[in-house]
C-alpha cells in the first residue's frame, strides 16, 4: 500500500483574473507563501509516522495514517483493483521525470517521503517548504505540470465569456481541447502513469487544481465531464492510498488556514 497526497499549489495574485497555465515566473502571493507554510505544517504533522521509517520498513509494514491513528489497511494488495491505473501514453509525450528510485545514500537520512513538483514556480514555491518539514529534495515531474492552454495562456479570464471554445471546453470537458493545447485525457494520462507505482515510500505531488481533478477522476472510475463536481481549492491536498493495479480516494480538498 502506497499512500499519496495531491497537493494543489497556493494561491498568487493573478488567481481566478488570468488563466497562467505554463506562464513563466507566477510566483505565491504572500497570502500564498503563508498558505504554503500552513500546509506544510499539517502534513507533516500528519506523516509525523513516516518521517523516520526507512523505505524498506515501510514496504514491510505499510500503515495508513488516518484520524491521528495508525491502523491496518483495510484493503489487501491482492484484493481486485479499484481502477486501472496504467494509461496510455499522451501524444505530446518526452515530459522530464526524475523518478528513478532514490538509493539510500543520497535520501535524506531522516526522511523516506518523497516530494514532487510539476515544473512551475508556484508549484515549486509550494513544495519548498514541504520538502524542508519532512527532510526530502524536491524533485520535477512534468507529468504533473499545468495543462497546456496554448493560445489561452495568460489570457483574462473576462475575455473568455463569448468564446464558444472556452464553452466548449468546460461543457465538454472529456472531449474538447485548448487551441492550441492538450487534452484534458493527455492530462489524466500523465498523471495516472506517474501514479502507477506498485509499492515506495509516501509521495508528496504537488501541482495544479485540473491536473489534481484529472487523477482523482481517473482513480474513481468517473468520467472527465464530472471535473467540475469536485473542489480543489488552493493549497489543498486529497490523499490516496494505492497497491499494485488499484487504489483509492481517502481524501478530498482537505485544507487548513494559515
Amino acid at each position: 500500500m502506497r499512500r499519496v497526497f495531491l497537493v494543489r499549489h497556493a494561491s498568487h495574485d493573478r488567481l481566478g483574473q488570468v488563466l497562467c497555465g505554463r506562464m513563466p515566473d507566477v510566483s505565491l502571493s504572500a497570502q500564498g507563501r503563508a498558505e504554503a507554510e500552513a500546509m506544510a505544517t499539517a502534513l507533516a504533522r500528519r506523516l509525523a509516522p513516516d518521517l523516520h521509517t526507512s523505505p524498506a520498513e515501510q514496504d514491510r509494514a505499510p500503515l495508513l495514517v488516518l484520524a491521528g491513528r495508525r491502523e491496518e489497511p483495510e484493503v489487501a494488495q491482492h484484493e481486485a483493483p479499484r481502477y486501472p491505473l496504467r494509461a496510455p501514453d499522451s501524444q505530446g509525450g518526452g515530459e522530464r521525470t526524475r523518478l528513478a528510485p532514490v538509493s539510500d545514500g543520497e535520501r535524506t537520512p531522516r526522511s523516506g517521503i518523497r516530494v514532487l513538483s510539476s515544473p512551475q514556480t508556484r508549484t515549486q514555491e509550494t513544495a519548498a517548504p514541504l520538502a524542508q518539514k519532512v527532510g526530502a529534495a524536491i524533485e520535477t515531474a512534468d507529468e504533473i505540470d499545468e495543462i497546456e492552454f496554448g493560445a489561452w495562456t495568460g489570457r483574462a479570464f473576462a475575455e473568455f465569456a463569448s468564446d464558444p471554445a472556452w464553452v466548449a471546453w468546460n461543457a465538454e470537458r472529456a472531449t474538447a481541447r485548448p487551441p492550441g493545447g492538450e487534452s484534458m485525457g493527455e492530462v489524466q494520462a500523465r498523471a495516472l502513469r506517474l501514479l502507477d507505482r506498485e509499492e515506495g515510500p509516501p509521495a508528496i505531488l504537488v501541482s495544479h487544481a485540473d491536473t489534481i481533478r484529472a487523477a482523482l477522476l481517473g482513480v474513481l472510475g468517473l468520467g472527465l465531464d464530472a471535473y467540475d463536481r469536485l473542489v480543489v481549492a488552493p493549497s489543498s491536498w486529497s490523499e490516496l492510498a494505492l497497491w499494485p493495479g488499484g487504489g483509492r480516494v481517502v481524501s478530498i480538498n482537505e485544507r487548513v488556514s494559515p
